[in-house]
């Protein structure tokens, strides 16, 4: 399950200066060109996100990026490493008021190709309880939409091969979304987004209905996309828009959820009250408020402001010497208190402020943001601050969505019988005629895992992308290029599965040699009862392989025992 991040501008200047508060120069002189993102300051092995969700609505609110963007494309101006994803949409939340939403389908699949985006969403319009009346008519123009970004994608090559598409379903209860889900399975989609769901109730998994909630909602569209995967020997991605909640990861996991999108934890590092920073362990503390005076909306219109800003400086004083052992809980707590109060805050923080200067968790945090600014992490008080503990938050969500539902990958290499068509399939249908990679791909393609190909032409592609007829073996030149793309890429990964042989095999066990990444590799020979491997014996090998993944995957988000006895009696 992938997680994917909002970009909302959300850069920091990596040279600020904490003390006098001032940026660098090379902020001052192009912020969008010398700051920084969450992805900077981790670095590419290390960056707590999958990929990055940018909509259309909020980059046009920063006209210079914009226009960046149009004329350089998305990957220039984010300067995202090359393993991660890029997923756009419209942003329907910044047109909600609209009667129709503000783009043509075929201004932003071209949009879309243009800027080089992995992933393109169908234009949706939200269903929301403020404007119930509409609710049929934004109904019927998402899913036209889809439709029409369905046919307009498949009818170019150039579009095909430029990006993979998602397609939207809106409903104002479970039977709305369900006609949404199997509309776009109709069509064609084999990725499905959930929209209109970050502001509903988390329902409950103990007995569904057909309100809309997350659970009655997620588990309905799962269940009708299990049915349809069946029937069909496909798989579809399901990816759920602006919902981020650490108490459901598991279960969305075991609904197939594919991926997700929310900023969620990185804005309570400025929008929550007393829930600003999110402990590795799981625990929310209050950051504490020491806001400027000269910056402030809310402070500098008050009077007396140079008495102001010795308060300030008094309470930025105390906690930096309380960081350093050089002052008082209580003399440090009296200080910020006092400010509180002279600029006029209504709210009583001075129980957050006291347990969080008590247990002093930016202390104890290994994390690259904590270790290098110290103390200013926890004192909310502008951009710089504010965001560098939403990229801490955002670590802190990403480390124990990865301890509950692992990112997984199986994968096995391509087959010299493929599908002669013409024109450009995914990938999984091209290999389909080999009876080594059918068997394959029936025995895995249900399970909430991702899938990979290691294809001697394209180098480890998705099983949905789209690849032409092909004639090409590997050869001992290749095998370098191999070797070191798959030491870039399969580090992101909790656990790997690969099944083959031949050259293939010994590539990644080259990699699993050389980087200890958690592999295993499949057939076994402990568990090969002929000397060579024939379909006999790498039908009864795939079984093992998915024994063996269904293990790897925390009992919590697994299939249930009565689907796995379906997919027995299927297979």
């Amino acid at each position: 399950m992938k997680y994917f991040i909002p970009e909302w501008d959300d850069r920091v200047d990596s040279k600020y200066n904490f003390v006098t508060d001032t940026h660098s120069p090379e902020h001052e002189q192009d912020p969008i060109k010398h700051d920084v993102y969450i992805w900077d300051i981790f670095g590419p092995d290390k960056v707590p996100i999958d990929g990055v969700l940018v909509s259309r609505m909020t980059i046009m609110q920063n006209k210079r990026k914009y226009e960046r963007i149009l004329q350089n494309g998305i990957n220039q101006i984010l300067r995202l490493p090359r393993n991660f994803e890029i997923m756009g949409d419209c942003g329907a939340w910044g047109y909600i008021k609209e009667e129709e939403p503000p783009f043509e389908t075929s201004e932003v699949l071209n949009y879309y190709v243009r800027c080089g985006f992995d992933y393109g969403v169908s234009v949706d319009h939200l269903i929301v309880p403020e404007f119930r009346e509409q609710n049929r008519k934004r109904w019927q123009i998402t899913l036209e939409n889809a439709r029409e970004m369905f046919e307009l994608w498949s009818s170019k090559d150039e579009y095909i091969n430029s990006l993979r598409i998602m397609g939207v379903a809106q409903g104002w209860d479970v039977d709305s979304y369900l006609r949404s889900a199997r509309e776009l399975l109709k069509i064609g989609y084999d990725y499905i987004g959930l929209g209109g769901l970050a502001r509903s109730q988390t329902g409950t998994n103990q007995e569904f209905g057909r309100s809309k909630t997350i659970h009655n909602v997620v588990h309905g569209i799962s269940s009708e996309i299990q049915k349809w995967m069946k029937e069909n020997k496909k798989r579809v991605d399901l990816h759920l828009f602006g919902v981020a909640r650490p108490e459901l990861t598991s279960e969305l996991a075991k609904y197939g959820v594919s991926s997700f999108d929310s900023a969620s934890f990185l804005r309570k590092a400025w929008l929550s009250a007393d829930k600003n920073y999110y402990s590795l362990d799981g625990e929310f503390y209050g950051a504490i408020r020491i806001p400027q005076t000269k910056a402030s909306p809310l402070v500098k219109e008050l009077p007396e402001v140079d008495k102001l800003t010795i308060l300030e400086s008094r309470a930025l004083e105390m906690i930096r010497s309380y960081d350093r052992g050089k002052a008082t809980l209580d003399d440090t707590l009296k200080a910020i208190v006092d400010y509180d109060k002279a600029i006029g805050e209504k709210r009583d923080f001075e129980r957050h402020y006291r347990r969080t200067l008590l247990e002093m968790p930016w202390k104890r945090c290994p994390c690259p943001i904590c270790k290098s600014v110290g103390v200013e992490v926890i004192i909310f008080r502008g951009n710089n601050r504010n965001r560098r503990r939403g990229f801490h938050n955002t670590l802190s969500f990403y480390s124990r969505l990865r301890q509950s539902v692992p990112r997984i990958l199986i994968c096995t290499n391509c087959t010299h019988e493929k599908d002669q068509s013409s024109g450009l399939m995914p990938a999984f249908q091209r290999y389909l005629p080999s009876p080594v990679f059918k068997t394959f791909w029936n025995n895995v393609h249900d399970l909430p895992v991702e899938i990979g190909v290691l294809s001697a032409k394209f180098g480890l592609i998705d099983w949905s992308r789209r690849v032409p007829y092909y004639d090409y073996e590997m050869q001992e030149s290749d095998v370098p290029r191999f070797v070191e793309e798959l030491k870039r890429k399969l580090g992101r990964y909790d656990k790997i599965f690969f099944i083959g042989i031949g050259v293939y095999r010994d590539i990644v066990q080259e990699v699993k040699d050389e980087t200890g990444h958690n592999i295993e590799i499949f057939p076994k020979q402990e568990l090969t009862e002929r000397d060579t491997v024939n379909i006999i014996e790498y039908t009864k090998q795939t079984k093992f392989f998915r024994e063996g993944i269904i293990q790897a995957i925390p009992e919590k988000c697994r299939p249930s025992k009565e689907e796995e006895k379906t997919h027995s009696e299927i297979a």
